[in-house]
């Protein structure tokens, strides 16, 4: 059963993540963020120190910027190669869950459940198949919590002190895709875990060699950037660490206490109904097994942790899917193993009303003429058609669902409606009405206008964008500065950030270059004065571009 389940769930995971990744045009931001640092990195031949449109960008330290660009130079520019990187992420971490799981529970149904449930919930898709460094940051922190878990299991000798060695190697890893993160994580996580085993004493002990073992792999580059940048260090520990945690005013990302746990729960979908199985009366000695408690801290404390600090994004609650992940494939595979079915049928009949409401949703944007029309535009109604299809084939397999006989077959079964909508989801994204994965799209439509000599010049919405399609790397930025303001700082490119006068100064002595204005709408009409009239001019979803 293993041989074919893997084959199953890597067929799934093709599928899934790695076949349609160049479906989809580049999104915005983040994809063309990325995307960009790693292409000027391959352009530039500077390996250590973080650019973007040329400038200082010292948000992150830099391996996820070295796999995107050893990705692209193996792949070509294009948007499979920026997001192999991080959908390869999600088939490590779930191939790590299917080994953590049957080493330490010893039951193979429950290991591929496992990794099947962590590749299908709605977050972890919804995030792993695009460019973002919180993937790869996920995959080391599971392989590093795994392997130090694997290290406390083990007496002392030399096969504990090899999985701290490659514990370590995975905590520097993830240093240099996110920074200190990876040390306080880690740390809420294995503290409050030692204390509940009452192994106190390891806290002291164990720590000592992983630190060591990251601290040799992260050296070579922080010695580095730091003699080349040294306000490095500065920027990326003061103004992206200390400040985003505490400072409600430091303008990144604040949001209430809770604004995490919704994102959570409906990224958990759909197999956050069946934590009510897991929680029955006859599952509650799996709270004595050592991994079971491991995941409880490991799911809930960086949940916590994350809550607290003033700045949040949704992607900061991914490293807390694969102890869910864990939890549930144990939960569901001893829930029946003892022969139980009652919390499970009344969770699989709300799972099947769901699922009957997301075919209605689905057809409904076909037979709703102004809904599709709002949705596509005029050259994507072919894309009604993938909805038709995906709502039929969810509504046989629901069909087949209802007649099942509750176990495993039946909660696997209950994933494919989902792994349906997540195959079509490539296909019928509206490109035409999307600001997010349209922008590179209406971009590469003007690049008749640009030539390697036109003068650039975009705001901090459209920079990333511009910069990426049309390879280049010296944009002028107008108005606001965004999160490019730190690199404009330096006094070897405060001159590329504009305002009106700048602009019509640089349309005086331009000589014989054009230049290309692209920015949102409202951006021009916050800059107060009379706007020179273009030669050419387009306006897309309230961006303008202008050539003069």
């Amino acid at each position: 059963m293993t041989k074919k389940g893997v084959i199953g769930l890597s067929i799934l995971f093709l599928l899934l993540y790695i076949a349609p990744m160049n479906v989809r045009p580049v999104a915005v931001p983040d994809e063309a963020r990325y995307g960009e640092i790693s292409r000027e990195m391959l352009d530039t031949k500077d390996f250590i120190v973080p650019r973007l449109n040329g400038l200082r960008y010292f948000e992150k330290p830099v391996l996820g910027y070295w796999l995107n660009a050893a990705s692209m130079a193996l792949f070509g520019d294009n948007g499979f190669a920026i997001r192999f990187p991080s959908a390869f992420a999600v088939g490590l971490t779930a191939l790590t869950i299917f080994l953590m799981v049957r080493r330490f529970h010893r039951c193979e149904r429950a290991a591929l459940l496992a990794a099947f449930i962590y590749m299908t919930f709605v977050g972890v898709y919804g995030v792993g198949t695009f460019c973002v460094l919180d993937n790869l940051l996920t995959f080391f922190l599971t392989a590093m919590l795994s392997c130090f878990f694997v290290a406390g299991a083990n007496d002392t000798g030399r096969k504990r002190n090899r999985w701290l060695l490659l514990c370590g190697v995975f905590c520097g890893s993830a240093f240099l895709t996110k920074g200190f993160l990876v040390i306080i994580v880690p740390t809420v996580i294995i503290v409050p875990f030692l204390l509940w085993e009452r192994r106190w004493r390891e806290i002291f002990t164990l720590p000592w060699l992983p630190l060591l073992t990251a601290v040799v792999v992260s050296l070579p580059w922080c010695l580095i950037i730091a003699l080349r940048e040294p306000d490095y260090w500065h920027c990326f520990f003061w103004k992206e660490h200390i400040q985003r945690f505490f400072s409600a005013d430091s303008g990144m990302h604040e949001k209430p206490f809770w604004f995490l746990i919704p994102f959570f729960l409906d990224g958990s979908l759909p197999w956050l109904l069946f934590i009510p199985v897991v929680l029955v009366r006859r599952n509650s000695e799996l709270l004595r097994k050592p991994l079971i408690r491991f995941c409880i801290c490991w799911m809930i404390l960086p949940l916590v942790f994350f809550s607290i600090s003033s700045g949040k994004t949704i992607t900061y609650v991914l490293p807390c899917f694969p102890p869910l992940a864990m939890l549930l494939g144990i939960g569901l595979t001893e829930y029946f193993r003892k022969g139980m079915e009652g919390v499970f049928k009344y969770c699989s009949l709300l799972l099947n009303v769901l699922t009957g409401l997301m075919v209605v949703a689905l057809l409904s944007i076909v037979f709703t003429p102004a809904l599709h029309r709002k949705i596509y535009g005029s050259g994507e109604g072919y894309k009604l058609w993938y909805c038709v299809c995906a709502a039929v084939v969810c509504f046989v397999v629901l069909l087949i669902t209802l007649r099942m006989q509750n176990g495993l077959r039946k909660t696997f079964m209950h994933g494919l409606p989902v792994i349906i909508i997540m195959l079509a989801f490539p296909f019928t994204v509206s490109i035409e009405h999307s600001v997010k994965t349209g922008m590179s799209t209406f971009l590469r439509s003007q690049q008749d206008h640009i030539t390697t000599d036109t003068i650039l010049v975009a705001d901090s919405r459209t920079v990333h964008t511009a910069c990426y399609v049309y390879k280049r790397d010296d944009a002028y930025l107008f108005m606001r500065d965004g999160e490019l303001g730190y690199g404009l700082s330096y006094p070897d490119s405060s001159w590329r950030h504009i305002e009106m006068a700048g602009l019509e100064k640089l349309l005086n002595e331009r000589g014989n270059r054009q230049v290309a204005v692209i920015i949102k709408e409202s951006t021009r009409d916050r800059a107060g004065q009379p706007w020179p009239v273009p030669s050419y001019q387009i306006v897309w979803n309230e961006f303008l571009f202008a050539v003069y």
